[in-house]
């Protein structure tokens, strides 16, 4: 009697192995379509059935032959993905660093006890939260300084493949810094215009970037010397002119500063000349026209109606 057919039983499906005269065995191919971590054992219990041309069958499985027991591994390793916040700067001494660690459909799933977290090269504390073939990491970090940072993780799947993952964050909670050298705040000047000079700084997220604002308007970004030193000459209404110097650095700290220039001269200096030569031209005045004359300072004809320094 002569061996008529053999096939295996790899997970509910039946595979009919060849007979190879070269290596007098039967051979056959079967595909795993996940790692078999997740099945009782560790492992896939085969099970092989010869049946001869008589129609005998004989079958032996994976609890009587230990090389039917077949241990599938995957090659690919977790995934750990940032949430939040993103890469760069934060303004805040205790952020929550939100990451997720999971492994693909079919693999042998996130190993949660090779998790590590480090903050600076020390060990940081963290909490989990299962998700979808994975977990959902929190790093709640408090009392950090204002400058660079590192934090790093890493995790492996229950077949030993390990992901890293490196995340560099500048703590800056100090916004930048403005220094006024001229003019002097709430300064009264006669000119048109008025030349401001500064400087603004931050160590810990430069570049600074300058706006001067009058009166709500702005007058553009100022260019900074390798210093921080600035200047700009803005032009000046008559009266009261707010002036607001603004400094952001890169992680979007503002600082303000606020000051009023008080412009005193008219622009309505020729009109009040020609006022009073008209005035003195006439023989006699009305009530109103002697009241206008009283009350008028001759010194370049400025009038109490003006911003001016009259007596």
């Amino acid at each position: 009697m002569a061996i008529s057919q053999v096939r295996v039983n790899f997970n509910g499906q039946w595979c009919t192995l060849a007979y190879n005269s070269e290596t007098q065995r039967y051979e056959g191919h079967i595909t795993p379509t996940a790692s078999s971590h997740g099945q009782s054992g560790g492992y896939y219990g085969l099970t092989v059935e010869a049946s001869n041309d008589s129609g005998a069958v004989s079958t032996v499985d994976s609890s009587i032959s230990k090389a039917l027991r077949l241990v599938v591994k995957e090659v690919t390793e977790p995934e750990i993905t940032l949430v939040s916040p993103p890469q760069g700067y934060l303004t805040t001494n205790a952020p929550s660093i939100v990451f997720t660690v999971t492994d693909e459909a079919g693999g042998s799933g996130v190993d949660l006890a090779t998790l590590s977290v480090f903050l600076d090269g020390n060990p940081a504390l963290y909490s989990t939260e299962p998700i979808a073939n994975g977990y959902r990491v929190t790093c709640a970090l408090s009392g950090l300084d204002d400058g660079p940072h590192t934090i790093t993780a890493a995790v492996s799947d229950h077949d030993g493949n390990q992901a890293d993952l490196s995340l560099f964050y500048t703590v800056d909670t100090t916004p930048p810094m403005i220094q006024i050298m001229s003019p002097n705040a709430h300064r009264i000047i006669d000119d048109d215009a008025v030349l401001i000079s500064g400087t603004a700084l931050d160590a810990t997220a430069p570049p600074v970037t300058v706006h001067i604002f009058r009166d709500g308007e702005d007058l553009g970004e100022i260019s900074l010397s390798a210093s921080g030193a600035f200047l700009k000459v803005v032009p000046l209404a008559v009266g009261v002119n707010e002036i607001t110097i603004t400094a952001a650095d890169g992680a979007g700290l503002v600082s303000t500063e606020i000051f009023r220039i008080y412009r005193m001269v008219t622009d309505r200096m020729q009109a009040d000349v020609d006022e009073l030569a008209e005035l003195l031209a006439k023989v006699s005045l009305t009530g109103a026209e002697l009241h206008r004359l009283a009350n008028t300072h001759f010194r370049g004809a400025y009038d109490f109606t003006d911003l001016n320094r009259v007596t």
